[in-house]
């Protein structure tokens, strides 16, 4: 029998692309709620690879610019 799947309670990350952009609708890099949505999400992301380090398997450096 299969095991269980372990849910977090954690809360959905809502993205709202608005948020980045300023008055003139230029990107706002600074904006606190751009912020937190990319450091939740790249927490995510680093805890995903962590979790499944035995799935991940680095690749030889391509060079598009090779004639091979």
């Amino acid at each position: 029998m299969s095991k269980p799947i372990e849910k977090t309670q954690r809360k959905p990350l809502v993205h709202r692309p608005w948020d980045v952009l300023d008055a003139f609708g230029h990107y706002d890099a600074k904006n606190e709620s751009w912020l937190h949505f990319d450091e939740a999400l790249s927490e995510q992301i680093r805890e995903l690879e962590d979790k499944n380090r035995n799935y991940i398997r680095p690749s030889a450096a391509f060079n598009r610019r090779s004639s091979r």
